[in-house]
């Protein structure tokens, strides 16, 4: 059972840094210092996907070296039949014994089943010092708490991404939002937004529309013209209209906007070519002119390619 200090010294820093860059780190360092580690290593599926606090190393290019080693002996433990959340000792894994092992004095070892894509390991290591019973007891007791907190990092590690995908594609599109307030103050806003109100740039005034299932919040959104790149965008026109890769590329310097004798110049061609082209990109597309082009190719996923509106 945890003491009031384990609880808040140890369990509270499991949540504390939920969706930062480090979320492990500051358990880490303080498990370290509860057990009198030398090492202590947390590894998520894999040890590439490790998260280490080394001690008592003479350089940093020995600590990586090290780190990897033991992340591999931990990795090459996991097809072993250990069992999930049973804490091993190290003279139980005489049998599985790093090539370093003369840098292990004692050591600690648990697997923590999650609900993400593998178990976690972790690992508490001793150069010298011995661990006690209480050592594995507290690995023990603070299972269901890593296992939680495991959940909650995993959790919020899918909204970030989701919403720098949802931030990028937006940006793409020369869009930026942020949420206010009923007396609009800018509770959270993305980084196009953020830009904008910088630089004093506002390419179109802010619209609000209410938040669903939130009446006291508004999202404001502002827009600049939308920027299409010729080069990443034509693979996309070209399988979305059906045209051929020398179309496709005409296709997109027509969509930016400018005209066919221009958009022959910039590809190299004649202008009798480029109405050649152009006319069979009509007919593929389906559409009765230039402009009709460029609303199909910009209401697409071209805009969505190639480097974001500066």
């Amino acid at each position: 059972m945890l003491s009031q200090i384990d609880q808040n010294d140890l369990v509270l820093a499991l949540f504390a840094t939920v969706g930062s860059a480090t979320p492990w780190a500051l358990f880490i360092d303080r498990l370290r210092a509860r057990t009198r580690a030398d090492r202590v290593h947390l590894w998520a599926g894999s040890h590439e996907r490790a998260v280490s606090r080394h001690f008592l190393l003479d350089a940093a290019d020995q600590a990586e070296e090290l780190r990897q080693a033991e992340a591999l002996w931990v990795e090459g433990l996991a097809g072993q039949g250990l069992r999930p959340h049973r804490v091993y000792a190290l003279d139980e894994l005489e049998a599985h014994v790093p090539p370093h092992a003369a840098r292990i004095g004692d050591a600690r070892l648990v697997q923590v089943r999650t609900a993400g894509d593998g178990p976690l390991w972790l690992a508490l290591i001793h150069e010298r010092a011995q661990f006690d019973a209480a050592d594995g007891a507290l690995l023990t007791a603070l299972i269901p708490a890593i296992q939680l907190a495991a959940a909650n990092h995993a959790h919020a590690a899918l909204l970030t991404l989701r919403m720098a995908a949802a931030e990028d594609a937006l940006t793409r599109l020369g869009i930026g939002q942020s949420v206010q307030d009923i007396n609009g103050r800018v509770l959270a806003s993305d980084p196009f937004w953020q830009e904008a109100m910088r630089s004093g740039d506002i390419p179109q005034r802010a619209m609000l529309r209410s938040m669903p299932n939130n009446p006291g919040a508004s999202i404001a959104s502002i827009r600049r013209e939308r920027t299409l790149f010729p080069e990443s965008a034509a693979p996309v026109i070209a399988l979305s209209l059906g045209l051929s890769p020398r179309e496709a590329q005409l296709a997109a310097h027509l969509a930016t906007g400018i005209g066919l004798n221009d958009a022959a110049a910039a590809m190299g061609l004649t202008r009798e070519t480029a109405r050649n082209y152009s006319k069979r990109i009509f007919l593929k597309a389906n559409v009765s002119g230039q402009p009709d082009l460029v609303r199909r190719v910009l209401s697409g996923l071209a805009p969505l390619m190639g480097e974001s509106p500066a």
